[in-house]
């Protein structure tokens, strides 16, 4: 699992990739639709 950061190509990419991955588990925990809670989450941003 370690290796897959290899990929990120950037400490800023990574930093997303483990923001949007936080996100994620975070839904996961509070028994939400992952999917669905990104949905939310990414259409009230602009506001």
């Amino acid at each position: 699992m370690r290796k897959n950061w290899l990929f990120a190509r950037s400490l800023r990419s990574g930093k997303r990739a483990a923001a949007l991955m936080s996100l994620i588990q975070s839904a996961k925990l509070n028994e939400h639709d992952p999917c669905e809670y990104l949905k939310d989450v990414l259409e009230r941003l602009p506001t």
